[in-house]
């Protein structure tokens, strides 16, 4: 089958809010797809017989048997299996039945012990560069933390204010989000699980609108490899020492300048035609 038509449906149930987030990366398969030569829309909880649905956030309530006659393609941006998130059955269970792209090889035996799945990465988007204006020594907003908080995160985001640092909690997403996101001296990441798997699925928006992130490690933590020396990294224990020394350094905007410009030069088209590649794959 020719892959004529790429439908990209994010599945937003009503009063989740935070299927909102995966329009960022609904934006980012937009754009490599489209740089592949392939028509591609995105969509809100609306699939089309003649076109090929790759489907976002299907553990928030895609649960239902695919209907007969539509072609679905899942991408999972779950931290699944040993110490990550706890998903309903069901969408374990559309994994394992039907095509899926990943972000991190290590999810895939939480569904797919067998077989081949291709695993894409988020890089550098230029479409998103429009909002890099403030340098970053004159931007109003110190550091600015979004996502769900539980006790884990909770716990760092104290730590960080106990070095004096102002911090901004956002919340939403969208042009609003990320026009304060360009406003921030820098972002800070840290991991809501265990699996400590890394978020580069948030991660990539912010350095492509040119504010530095600064991200929790452990042991677990492996990013891949166009984000090693494109983000600033710390450790749990030591994240107070880091906010009051390294943050507050007068030479952090010059290094963070060094990693912006390092994930700029990365571009994950090729993981993308791989990808492509599969999708028509299923169909033909």
């Amino acid at each position: 089958m020719n892959a004529s038509r790429i439908n990209l449906c994010v599945v937003q149930p009503e009063g989740n809010v935070h299927a909102a987030g995966f329009m960022d990366q609904a934006r980012y398969f937009q754009y490599q797809f489209q740089r592949l030569g392939v028509r591609v829309e995105i969509s809100v909880n609306q699939m089309y017989r003649n076109a090929i649905n790759i489907i976002f956030g299907a553990h928030g309530g895609f649960f239902t048997t695919p209907i007969p006659g539509y072609k679905f393609v899942f991408v999972n941006l779950e931290q699944l299996g040993n110490g990550g998130a706890s998903v309903h059955p069901a969408y374990i269970e559309l994994l394992s039945n039907y095509p899926v792209i990943d972000y991190d090889y290590n999810n895939i035996e939480a569904y797919r012990p067998c077989g081949s799945i291709p695993v894409i990465s988020f890089g550098y988007a230029p479409y998103l560069a429009e909002q890099r204006s403030i340098e970053i020594e004159k931007r109003p907003i110190e550091l600015i933390f979004f996502g769900s908080v539980n006790e884990r995160r909770r716990q760092m985001l104290l730590s960080i204010q106990d070095s004096g640092i102002k911090l901004s909690l956002l919340r939403g997403y969208g042009c609003d989000r990320d026009r304060e996101i360009a406003r921030a001296r820098a972002v800070f990441n840290c991991h809501y699980y265990e699996s400590a798997r890394f978020e580069q699925a948030r991660v990539f928006q912010c350095l492509s609108l040119g504010t530095p992130v600064i991200s929790e490690r452990t042991a677990n933590t492996r990013p891949p490899a166009h984000f090693e020396n494109s983000v600033f990294w710390v450790n749990r224990g030591e994240i107070k020492e880091y906010f009051e020394h390294v943050f507050r350094s007068p030479h952090f905007e010059e290094m963070a300048r060094v990693c912006l410009s390092e994930f700029a030069k990365h571009d994950t088209l090729n993981q993308f035609s791989a990808a492509l590649e599969y999708v028509k794959d299923q169909f033909s």
